[in-house]
Protein backbone atom coordinates (compact mmCIF):
# COMPACT_ATOMS: atom_id res chain seq x y z
CA UNK A 1 0.00 0.00 0.00
CA UNK A 2 0.98 3.66 -0.61
CA UNK A 3 1.35 5.90 1.89
CA UNK A 4 -0.10 9.94 1.31
CA UNK A 5 0.96 12.37 4.09
CA UNK A 6 -2.08 14.66 5.56
CA UNK A 7 -1.44 16.97 8.21
CA UNK A 8 -3.30 19.27 10.89
CA UNK A 9 -4.13 16.56 13.69
CA UNK A 10 -3.28 17.24 16.88
CA UNK A 11 -3.32 13.98 19.28
CA UNK A 12 -3.73 15.15 22.32
CA UNK A 13 -6.63 14.82 24.84
CA UNK A 14 -7.60 14.82 28.42
CA UNK A 15 -6.84 12.09 30.35
CA UNK A 16 -7.49 10.05 33.56
CA UNK A 17 -6.66 6.94 35.94
CA UNK A 18 -7.87 3.37 34.91
CA UNK A 19 -6.35 2.92 38.63
CA UNK A 20 -5.03 4.03 41.35
CA UNK A 21 -4.46 7.73 42.23
CA UNK A 22 -0.96 8.84 40.41
CA UNK A 23 2.09 10.07 42.98
CA UNK A 24 2.63 13.42 42.67
CA UNK A 25 6.21 13.71 40.92
CA UNK A 26 5.74 17.01 39.73
CA UNK A 27 4.53 20.50 40.16
CA UNK A 28 1.03 20.70 39.23
CA UNK A 29 1.43 23.35 35.80
CA UNK A 30 1.89 22.53 32.27
CA UNK A 31 5.17 21.10 31.02
CA UNK A 32 7.37 23.27 29.10
CA UNK A 33 7.41 22.42 25.08
CA UNK A 34 10.50 23.68 24.76
CA UNK A 35 12.10 20.89 26.45
CA UNK A 36 9.91 18.03 24.97
CA UNK A 37 11.03 14.49 23.76
CA UNK A 38 10.96 14.02 20.13
CA UNK A 39 8.95 11.33 18.54
CA UNK A 40 9.78 8.33 16.84
CA UNK A 41 9.33 7.87 12.89
CA UNK A 42 6.61 5.49 11.66
CA UNK A 43 7.04 6.72 8.33
CA UNK A 44 10.49 7.77 7.08
CA UNK A 45 11.04 10.34 4.59
CA UNK A 46 12.69 9.32 1.61
CA UNK A 47 14.53 11.49 -1.01
CA UNK A 48 17.10 14.18 -0.92
CA UNK A 49 16.01 17.82 0.13
CA UNK A 50 15.34 20.39 -2.17
CA UNK A 51 18.79 21.54 -2.08
CA UNK A 52 18.63 24.37 -0.15
CA UNK A 53 22.21 23.82 1.97
CA UNK A 54 24.42 27.13 2.08
CA UNK A 55 27.90 27.82 2.70
CA UNK A 56 29.21 25.95 6.07
CA UNK A 57 29.31 28.53 9.31
CA UNK A 58 31.95 30.22 10.81
CA UNK A 59 32.10 30.44 14.39
CA UNK A 60 31.40 34.13 14.14
CA UNK A 61 28.82 34.26 12.03
CA UNK A 62 26.55 31.48 14.76
CA UNK A 63 24.51 33.17 17.02
CA UNK A 64 23.83 30.83 20.13
CA UNK A 65 22.26 30.46 23.05
CA UNK A 66 21.46 27.29 25.58
CA UNK A 67 19.67 26.56 28.98
CA UNK A 68 18.78 23.89 31.31
CA UNK A 69 15.43 22.89 32.66
CA UNK A 70 14.64 20.98 35.32
CA UNK A 71 13.84 17.19 34.75
CA UNK A 72 12.42 13.93 36.64
CA UNK A 73 16.11 12.55 36.42
CA UNK A 74 18.20 15.67 36.07
CA UNK A 75 18.08 18.42 34.21
CA UNK A 76 17.09 18.89 30.28
CA UNK A 77 19.22 20.84 27.73
CA UNK A 78 18.31 22.74 24.97
CA UNK A 79 21.07 24.71 22.84
CA UNK A 80 20.24 27.20 19.91
CA UNK A 81 22.28 27.80 16.94
CA UNK A 82 21.51 30.00 14.47
CA UNK A 83 24.12 30.84 11.42
CA UNK A 84 24.01 34.43 9.33
CA UNK A 85 23.37 33.17 5.74
CA UNK A 86 25.31 30.19 5.98
CA UNK A 87 24.30 26.20 7.68
CA UNK A 88 26.05 24.55 10.02
CA UNK A 89 26.56 20.77 10.36
CA UNK A 90 25.86 19.33 14.01
CA UNK A 91 26.95 15.94 15.71
CA UNK A 92 24.54 16.16 18.79
CA UNK A 93 26.64 12.96 20.07
CA UNK A 94 29.57 14.95 21.03
CA UNK A 95 28.17 17.92 23.63
CA UNK A 96 30.47 17.93 26.47
CA UNK A 97 29.74 20.27 29.51
CA UNK A 98 32.45 22.99 30.92
CA UNK A 99 32.75 24.32 34.45
CA UNK A 100 33.48 28.37 35.36
CA UNK A 101 37.11 27.67 34.52
CA UNK A 102 36.74 26.30 30.61
CA UNK A 103 37.43 22.77 31.82
CA UNK A 104 35.50 19.89 30.74
CA UNK A 105 33.20 18.63 33.65
CA UNK A 106 33.48 14.90 34.66
CA UNK A 107 30.11 13.52 32.80
CA UNK A 108 30.30 10.96 30.75
CA UNK A 109 28.23 10.27 27.74
CA UNK A 110 25.56 7.60 27.81
CA UNK A 111 23.01 5.89 25.45
CA UNK A 112 19.28 7.00 24.73
CA UNK A 113 16.84 4.54 24.51
CA UNK A 114 16.48 2.73 21.41
CA UNK A 115 13.02 1.44 21.74
CA UNK A 116 11.23 3.53 19.06
CA UNK A 117 14.52 6.35 19.65
CA UNK A 118 13.36 10.04 19.57
CA UNK A 119 14.04 11.05 15.89
CA UNK A 120 13.44 14.36 13.84
CA UNK A 121 11.97 13.41 10.70
CA UNK A 122 15.02 15.78 8.00
CA UNK A 123 17.59 16.90 10.93
CA UNK A 124 19.50 18.07 7.50
CA UNK A 125 16.73 20.00 6.43
CA UNK A 126 16.98 21.82 9.34
CA UNK A 127 20.52 22.54 9.08
CA UNK A 128 20.22 23.48 5.45
CA UNK A 129 17.84 26.23 6.74
CA UNK A 130 20.39 28.00 9.04
CA UNK A 131 18.91 27.94 12.50
CA UNK A 132 18.48 24.51 14.89
CA UNK A 133 17.91 23.29 18.29
CA UNK A 134 19.60 20.40 19.39
CA UNK A 135 18.91 18.56 22.72
CA UNK A 136 19.80 16.76 25.56
CA UNK A 137 19.29 15.00 28.85
CA UNK A 138 21.44 15.30 31.69
CA UNK A 139 20.26 12.56 34.25
CA UNK A 140 21.20 11.31 37.23
CA UNK A 141 23.07 12.61 40.77
CA UNK A 142 25.60 15.85 40.23
CA UNK A 143 28.53 16.51 42.66
CA UNK A 144 30.60 18.27 40.70
CA UNK A 145 31.51 22.21 39.91
CA UNK A 146 28.56 23.64 38.42
CA UNK A 147 28.24 23.77 34.57
CA UNK A 148 28.31 27.33 32.75
CA UNK A 149 29.13 26.31 28.99
CA UNK A 150 28.58 23.74 26.70
CA UNK A 151 30.39 22.20 24.02
CA UNK A 152 29.29 20.93 20.58
CA UNK A 153 30.59 20.56 16.83
CA UNK A 154 29.08 22.75 14.82
CA UNK A 155 31.08 21.80 11.80
CA UNK A 156 33.59 22.90 10.85
CA UNK A 157 34.09 24.19 14.43
CA UNK A 158 33.80 23.15 17.22
CA UNK A 159 31.82 26.05 19.57
CA UNK A 160 31.33 26.93 23.15
CA UNK A 161 27.89 28.40 23.84
CA UNK A 162 27.12 30.16 27.62
CA UNK A 163 24.92 27.93 29.52
CA UNK A 164 21.85 28.88 32.70
CA UNK A 165 20.06 27.12 34.19
CA UNK A 166 21.40 24.61 37.23
CA UNK A 167 22.66 21.65 37.30
CA UNK A 168 21.24 17.86 38.51
CA UNK A 169 20.99 17.63 42.39
CA UNK A 170 24.00 16.05 44.70
CA UNK A 171 22.87 12.40 45.82
CA UNK A 172 25.59 11.32 47.97
CA UNK A 173 27.66 10.23 44.56
CA UNK A 174 28.44 11.45 41.07
CA UNK A 175 25.91 9.54 38.87
CA UNK A 176 24.64 11.32 35.96
CA UNK A 177 25.56 10.95 32.19
CA UNK A 178 25.23 12.93 29.22
CA UNK A 179 22.34 11.79 26.89
CA UNK A 180 22.29 12.99 23.32
CA UNK A 181 18.53 14.08 22.12
CA UNK A 182 17.96 15.29 18.19
CA UNK A 183 18.75 18.15 16.17
CA UNK A 184 15.51 20.17 14.15
CA UNK A 185 13.99 23.68 13.58
CA UNK A 186 13.58 25.91 15.93
CA UNK A 187 11.07 25.40 18.59
CA UNK A 188 10.38 21.66 17.25
CA UNK A 189 10.51 18.87 20.04
CA UNK A 190 14.54 18.00 20.21
CA UNK A 191 15.11 15.83 23.65
CA UNK A 192 15.25 11.67 24.15
CA UNK A 193 13.03 9.52 26.21
CA UNK A 194 13.60 9.34 29.47
CA UNK A 195 14.77 5.80 30.47
CA UNK A 196 11.98 5.77 33.21
CA UNK A 197 9.24 5.33 30.08
CA UNK A 198 10.43 2.03 29.47
CA UNK A 199 8.33 0.07 31.95
CA UNK A 200 5.34 1.79 30.02
CA UNK A 201 3.11 0.17 27.46
CA UNK A 202 0.29 1.79 24.95
CA UNK A 203 -2.41 -0.29 24.09
CA UNK A 204 -4.61 2.21 21.11
CA UNK A 205 -7.98 1.19 21.25
CA UNK A 206 -10.27 1.93 18.21
CA UNK A 207 -14.20 0.92 17.47
CA UNK A 208 -14.84 -2.00 15.65
CA UNK A 209 -16.28 0.03 12.88
CA UNK A 210 -15.12 3.08 11.53
CA UNK A 211 -16.06 5.14 9.07
CA UNK A 212 -14.36 8.62 7.28
CA UNK A 213 -14.12 11.32 9.24
CA UNK A 214 -12.86 11.58 13.10
CA UNK A 215 -12.91 8.48 14.77
CA UNK A 216 -13.46 7.87 18.57
CA UNK A 217 -9.95 6.27 19.97
CA UNK A 218 -8.10 5.87 22.77
CA UNK A 219 -4.55 4.92 24.24
CA UNK A 220 -4.20 3.02 27.12
CA UNK A 221 -0.77 3.80 28.81
CA UNK A 222 0.04 0.65 31.50
CA UNK A 223 2.85 0.75 33.84
CA UNK A 224 5.13 -2.46 34.99
CA UNK A 225 7.00 -0.67 37.43
CA UNK A 226 6.64 -0.18 41.22
CA UNK A 227 6.83 3.08 41.09
CA UNK A 228 5.09 5.94 39.17
CA UNK A 229 6.21 7.24 35.82
CA UNK A 230 6.22 10.99 34.94
CA UNK A 231 5.10 12.40 31.63
CA UNK A 232 5.84 16.03 32.42
CA UNK A 233 9.40 16.71 32.14
CA UNK A 234 10.05 15.89 29.52
CA UNK A 235 6.34 15.87 27.99
CA UNK A 236 6.47 13.37 25.01
CA UNK A 237 5.78 14.07 21.16
CA UNK A 238 3.31 11.86 19.80
CA UNK A 239 3.10 10.74 16.31
CA UNK A 240 0.78 8.56 14.64
CA UNK A 241 -0.35 6.93 11.44
CA UNK A 242 -3.89 5.38 9.62
CA UNK A 243 -4.01 3.66 6.40
CA UNK A 244 -6.83 1.92 4.77
CA UNK A 245 -7.93 0.65 1.53
CA UNK A 246 -9.43 1.78 -1.16
CA UNK A 247 -12.09 0.85 -3.74
CA UNK A 248 -9.81 0.76 -7.07
CA UNK A 249 -10.79 2.98 -9.82
CA UNK A 250 -9.68 3.58 -12.93
CA UNK A 251 -7.25 6.21 -13.65
CA UNK A 252 -6.80 7.19 -10.38
CA UNK A 253 -4.22 4.83 -9.16
CA UNK A 254 -6.23 1.37 -7.95
CA UNK A 255 -6.25 -0.32 -4.61
CA UNK A 256 -4.10 1.36 -2.43
CA UNK A 257 -3.77 2.92 0.92
CA UNK A 258 -3.73 6.24 2.55
CA UNK A 259 -2.05 7.17 5.19
CA UNK A 260 -1.64 9.83 8.15
CA UNK A 261 1.45 10.61 9.14
CA UNK A 262 0.38 12.89 12.09
CA UNK A 263 1.67 14.65 15.08
CA UNK A 264 1.14 16.10 18.27
CA UNK A 265 1.96 16.44 22.13
CA UNK A 266 0.80 15.14 25.35
CA UNK A 267 1.92 18.92 26.51
CA UNK A 268 -1.19 20.47 27.98
CA UNK A 269 -1.36 19.55 31.33
CA UNK A 270 1.10 16.86 33.69
CA UNK A 271 0.59 13.54 33.46
CA UNK A 272 1.69 10.68 35.38
CA UNK A 273 0.97 7.10 35.03
CA UNK A 274 0.24 5.31 38.21
CA UNK A 275 2.95 2.58 39.82
CA UNK A 276 1.40 -1.03 38.72
CA UNK A 277 -1.40 1.12 37.43
CA UNK A 278 -2.42 2.67 33.70
CA UNK A 279 -3.42 5.79 32.40
CA UNK A 280 -6.42 6.50 29.59
CA UNK A 281 -5.61 9.10 26.96
CA UNK A 282 -8.33 10.24 24.86
CA UNK A 283 -7.83 11.28 20.98
CA UNK A 284 -10.80 13.33 19.98
CA UNK A 285 -9.00 14.33 16.82
CA UNK A 286 -7.52 11.13 15.66
CA UNK A 287 -8.57 11.72 12.14
CA UNK A 288 -8.54 9.84 8.10
CA UNK A 289 -8.15 11.49 4.87
CA UNK A 290 -11.18 12.67 3.51
CA UNK A 291 -13.31 10.69 1.38
CA UNK A 292 -12.12 10.84 -2.40
CA UNK A 293 -15.79 9.40 -4.55
CA UNK A 294 -13.27 8.96 -7.33
CA UNK A 295 -11.35 6.15 -4.78
CA UNK A 296 -14.00 5.66 -1.81
CA UNK A 297 -13.29 3.56 1.24
CA UNK A 298 -13.61 -0.29 0.41
CA UNK A 299 -16.26 -1.17 3.08
CA UNK A 300 -15.61 -4.31 4.44
CA UNK A 301 -11.73 -3.22 4.47
CA UNK A 302 -9.37 -3.09 7.14
CA UNK A 303 -7.98 0.05 8.44
CA UNK A 304 -4.98 -0.01 10.45
CA UNK A 305 -3.45 2.49 13.11
CA UNK A 306 -0.37 2.96 14.79
CA UNK A 307 0.71 5.65 17.64
CA UNK A 308 3.73 5.77 19.17
CA UNK A 309 5.98 8.20 21.93
CA UNK A 310 9.61 7.69 22.12
CA UNK A 311 11.21 5.39 24.47
CA UNK A 312 7.71 2.52 23.99
CA UNK A 313 6.68 -0.21 21.38
CA UNK A 314 4.40 1.45 18.92
CA UNK A 315 1.01 1.06 19.64
CA UNK A 316 -0.94 -0.69 16.72
CA UNK A 317 -4.93 -1.78 16.32
CA UNK A 318 -7.14 -2.31 13.18
CA UNK A 319 -11.06 -1.95 13.02
CA UNK A 320 -13.38 -2.54 9.93
CA UNK A 321 -14.75 0.14 7.71
CA UNK A 322 -18.31 0.07 7.74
Amino acid sequence: MRRVLISGVVLAGMAGCAASSPVALQPQRAPDRAFAAAAPVIDPPAGPGPGLRQRACKPKELITSARLAPAVDGVLGVISIAGTHCSPSVDVTRIRLLGADGRVLAVPPGLADMTNPAESLRPDLAEDSGAVWVGFAWTGSYCGPPARSVEIPALPAVIRVPLSGTSPACRKASTSQLIPGVVDRPNSPVEPAPRAWSSLRARLVLPKIVRPGAIPASVVLSNSADVAVSLAAPCPTVTAAVTMPLVPSKGYGGNFGQDGAVGGDLCTRPLIVPAKGALTIALPNLVTPPEDPRNPWMKGGTLSADWAIAGLPTAHATATIG
